[in-house]
């Protein structure tokens, strides 16, 4: 991608975010801000090849992890070889299996999210950034779990089906967890709050 392009984009998507904040139009501003902050982050990634260095050390972690149960394994750049009943197989980790989209996405969230302060922020970012990064990696361990063991005819199978129900709903509860829930005690302490003021006004 042209990088004149993309940095007039980013002042054109700074200036619109900084708008909304301006006019308290928070729901646009967070749908905006994080919506484009997401997207900044997996082009600048891809362009600078560190979503191909993510990869490789994500295949890193899990060959690890692998080990640690019994069956040998190596990476080149963002494929993971491992042995199976036919022969060496070869998984290659793309943008999706790397997880830079659900990354970069929870980061986006609570970047823009009004809710939080600034100390909550980063502390929630790193918590959901770390989590989902070990959810990725219990994902392709089970990937390269079931093709070591059943061969390359069940890596569909556990690629598109078991491992990504695994991965969405160790993603819900991350989500759950880090911004839901605190939303919902935010919103019931305000109603409280709000309550008793009105109480005690009307006294």
């Amino acid at each position: 991608m042209n990088w004149m392009f993309l940095f007039v984009l980013l002042i054109i998507w700074g200036l619109v975010t900084v708008y909304l904040h301006s006019k308290r139009q928070w729901l646009l501003y967070y749908l905006v801000g994080s919506f484009g902050l997401t997207l900044f982050i997996i082009l600048a990634f891809m362009n600078l090849g560190y979503d191909t260095k993510l990869a490789n050390i994500e295949l890193n972690h899990t060959v690890f992890l692998l080990q640690q149960f019994g069956f040998d394994g190596y990476v080149q750049s963002n494929q993971l070889f491992i042995p199976s009943p036919t022969g060496w197989a070869v998984l290659i980790c793309s943008i999706e299996c790397s997880a830079l989209l659900e990354l970069s996405v929870i980061f986006s969230l609570i970047f823009f999210y009004v809710g939080f302060v600034a100390k909550r922020k980063v502390f929630s970012a790193v918590l959901g950034v770390a989590l989902t990064y070990v959810a990725n990696i219990i994902r392709l361990c089970i990937i390269a779990g079931v093709t070591h063991n059943y061969g390359e005819e069940y890596t569909y199978l556990a690629h598109s089906v078991i491992s990504r129900m695994v991965f969405f709903v160790f993603v819900l509860f991350i989500y759950w967890y880090i911004i839901t829930k605190p939303t919902i005690n935010i919103v019931g302490k305000k109603v409280v709050n709000d309550a008793i003021a009105r109480g005690k006004g009307g006294e």
